[in-house]
């Protein structure tokens, strides 16, 4: 009997195993005998309700044979847990391999941290009738599935690389606090403050209607860095590494012997830079195998790309640090920025199958 997943294999064994504890205390309390008390009653009282103690008589018994046998039937076939459904009987057959994963698995025997999590139950035992619809329906799903094309992107695999994906660099990591502080926050407070020019408000709302009301919950968004008057008109506070000193820009520092040989970008630049940009340098830090397959997707490079620097930026701030508590509360106010980046992996091809 297939199943259609590695946790299934376990999940179908404990959900048994706990409708034949449920149904050993019914038993052994009389819960069971309650419905045929209800049809008896029924079934005697409607009769002598509406005719003759003869006639009644008769067609209760009658009522009341063919009632209680329909139910006997039902229960017998329908409830009492009679067919043992031994471990071994179940198993699972990707439909789509990647990275030579076990083949046929069962439970207790599957490759995967489930084995050490889960006890294999033992001595379940199924109603009749629902061990056939099991077998039936399982047959006819993993046929239905054996019939969809298979992906060469492990898709799941990809959700893996990025949920673990986090920014080791120290120095790398305190500068994407610098441009929160420096960038973002000022920025995201000018957003918010209602005082932008009416044309500025109306190239923000289209802004958002293509990128998505959840573009201003991050970083990177693109109404931030392509809207006149916000990242733009915001600079680092402090000099940054790898953009140089600039006498006409970094005027302020130029006063100052001795001044550091790094300057003071625009926020737009800062995130933008193609060679030295923190976009360009969080990039860097993704797993190469991960880009390269984002970009083979089927899907929209920059868009992916985007979702791919937002995970790593959510999975490197934890709620103990003061910048994973800032990140958290301004996506309080975009409701579809957290965990939104996988789904844009999901939706580039149009079928695919995932390894589980």
């Amino acid at each position: 009997m297939s199943v259609t997943s590695y946790l299934a294999l376990y999940t179908t064994l404990l959900g048994w195993q706990q409708y034949n504890n449920l149904w050993q205390i019914a038993s052994g309390t009389g819960l069971i005998y309650l419905p045929f008390i209800g049809l008896i009653l029924k079934s005697a009282m409607g009769p002598f309700l509406s005719m003759g103690a003869k006639d009644a008589a008769q067609i209760s018994v009658r009522r009341l044979t063919i009632t209680v046998l329909t139910a006997l039937f039902v229960i017998a076939f329908a409830a009492v847990p009679a067919v043992p459904l031994e471990p071994k009987v179940l198993h699972y057959e990707p439909l789509c391999s990647f990275n030579h994963e076990k083949q046929d698995a069962t439970p207790g025997n599957t490759g995967t941290t489930y084995d050490n999590a889960f006890k294999v139950p033992t001595g379940v035992k199924v109603p009749i009738l629902w061990y056939f619809v099991m077998a039936f329906s399982n047959g006819i799903t993993h046929a239905a599935n054996v019939g969809l094309p298979c992906s060469p992107i492990d898709f799941r695999g990809l959700h893996a690389q990025l949920d673990t994906a986090k920014i080791q660099d120290p120095e790398l990591k305190q500068e994407v606090t610098q441009f929160y502080n420096d960038c973002y926050t000022p920025a995201y407070s000018t957003y918010l403050s209602g005082q932008l020019s009416p044309q500025q408000q109306n190239q923000i709302q289209q802004s958002l209607e293509k990128n998505g009301k959840d573009d201003t919950g991050w970083l990177g968004s693109q109404t931030l860095l392509n809207i006149s008057g916000l990242y733009d008109s915001q600079r680092a506070t402090h000099p940054v590494k790898d953009f140089d000193f600039d006498p006409n820009r970094d005027i302020e520092e130029g006063q100052v012997p001795n001044h550091s040989i790094w300057g003071r970008p625009d926020c737009k630049t800062w995130w933008s830079d193609p060679q030295n940009g923190l976009s360009a340098k969080l990039k860097n830090t993704l797993p190469p195998s991960l880009l390269s397959s984002l970009m083979h997707s089927g899907g929209d490079s920059q868009i992916l790309q985007d979702e791919s620097i937002k995970g790593l930026i959510n999975h490197s701030f934890h709620a103990n640090e003061t910048m994973g508590d800032r990140l958290r509360g301004y996506e309080s106010l975009n409701d579809n920025t957290k965990g939104d980046y996988i789904s844009r992996f999901a939706g580039a091809p149009a079928v695919y199958c995932m390894k589980v």
